[in-house]
């Protein structure tokens, strides 16, 4: 086990292992067992462990990332994996020759590569897409670690995205021409928190001076750049607050949430603690429909436009 005590991480180490993909799920092979960490599971699905894998690639050292919580969205992504990140930090300088597997297929695939180059003097060589979409397939590995990725609700993940990414990684915020920026979810559908009047809404905001940006459209460095530039801010509540832990200690950021319980808890749960310092301001509209996926954060929502005060 290798623990770094600031993050509060737990990782493994398995050696003479193979790490196998088949048909989109995945698990370790060792010499005496098969092991299913949490971490690997997709949606719980457990992968068929007697069907027999082709071995597509050896090395001796590979660090495995990306999992689970990568296949959804980037708040959950790196509340679990921020850690398995400065893990990797810290053992890349140590075993330059290692390899890093990627879920070639996973959906938030750019941002999680975006992120490892975030690492001073990693190479492109270093990092393998790994397609186990089809077929079975395993990679042979001397040393094989992994984050094992315990979900953290309580270290203020945003507020140590920000130290550990300038601080450890030195990356530098660029100048650009961003001042009034609107954090549209016009093109996102992973849930049902819809705002039924977005289009109203999007164009009232655009009409009045804010560019808009879609996060799943940049880089993570666009992002930085972008957010840490930006003197207001307006969005709705959603897993893409995580983005503003990037932002400056001046910015006006407008919050548009519905006045629910779940709403509530979401907000003081993963954005407050490193928020709490900021001029927020919450722009209050109101559900209209039940959630149907059972999760009541999730539900429809509508907005009076006149409550933004632009």
């Amino acid at each position: 086990k290798i623990v770094i005590s600031n993050y509060n991480l737990n990782a493994v180490k398995y050696k003479n292992s193979f790490f196998v993909g088949i048909k989109g799920k995945r698990y370790i092979k060792t010499e005496n067992e098969v092991i299913i960490p949490k971490i690997l599971l997709q949606e719980g699905q457990r992968p068929d462990i007697t069907e027999k894998y082709e071995v597509v690639k050896n090395y001796e050292n590979i660090f495995i990332w990306t999992e689970h919580y990568g296949d959804k969205n980037i708040c959950h992504w790196f509340h679990e994996q921020l850690n398995g990140l400065v893990l990797l930090f810290n053992l890349y300088k140590k075993i330059p020759n290692m390899k890093i597997i990627v879920n070639k297929n996973s959906r938030i695939k750019q941002n999680i590569i975006d992120v490892l180059y975030f690492i001073p003097n990693l190479k492109k060589e270093s990092i393998y897409e790994f397609d186990f979409d089809e077929g079975c397939k395993a990679i042979k590995a001397k040393n094989l670690y992994l984050n094992l990725g315990n979900f953290n609700y309580s270290f203020n993940i945003p507020g140590k995205m920000k130290n550990f990414f300038i601080e450890s990684c030195n990356i530098k915020p660029e100048k650009n021409d961003f001042k009034n920026i609107y954090i549209s979810r016009r093109k996102t559908n992973t849930n049902n928190r819809k705002l039924i009047n977005i289009e109203e809404e999007s164009e009232y905001i655009i009409k009045n001076g804010y560019k808009e940006v879609f996060m799943e459209d940049l880089s993570m460095k666009e992002k930085f750049n972008i957010i840490y530039n930006s003197k207001n801010i307006i969005m709705e509540l959603g897993a893409g607050c995580i983005n503003l832990c990037f932002c400056n200690k001046d910015v006006n950021i407008k919050i548009m949430k519905q006045n629910t319980y779940h709403q509530n808890n979401f907000y003081n749960t993963f954005f407050k603690p490193f928020l709490h310092d900021k001029n927020i301001e919450f722009i209050v509209g109101e559900k209209v429909g039940e959630s149907n996926n059972r999760n009541n954060c999730n539900t429809p929502w509508k907005l009076d436009i006149n409550k933004l005060n632009l």
